[in-house]
């Protein structure tokens, strides 16, 4: 089977989306509390689509939607690790935090691809177009 590299057509900016992503460094306090510090790296760019189970739950008391995202980039995402909290992935005025990390070497060097779950307790409504 021939190998056939996705780079070319992944990296066209007709299928990428610019998004900011909070790189979160977590320390530990003299009193023995987490402490985490965020920084916004601005400009990355990725393909971005639905990636999982979108589906409205109900509760007797309360109503919940999980917003989930596949992002694929070349721009080392990264997961929980010693010293630091997973990286959150800013889309359309949500908040996305990496749930899940591969590596695709298979699509060309360096990239990734992550699942992201909403971590925002109400996420933005639509917006309209062509109204």
């Amino acid at each position: 089977m021939p190998f056939t590299s996705a780079t070319r057509s992944i990296r066209n900016y007709r299928f990428q989306t610019a998004f900011p992503v909070e790189r979160r460094t977590e320390t530990i306090d003299e009193h023995g509390l987490s402490v985490v510090t965020t920084k916004t790296i601005q400009g990355m760019r990725g393909v971005i689509t639905a990636g999982g189970d979108n589906a409205l739950r109900r509760g007797a008391d309360e109503q919940h939607m999980t917003k989930v995202l596949s992002v694929v980039t070349q721009f080392p995402l990264r997961g929980p690790a010693p010293g630091f909290q997973a990286d959150v992935i800013q889309y359309r005025g949500d908040r996305f935090v990496v749930t899940q990390l591969d590596d695709y070497v298979a699509w060309g060097a360096g990239w990734v691809q992550a699942t992201c779950e909403s971590m925002d307790t109400v996420d933005k409504a639509p917006a309209k177009e062509g109204c």
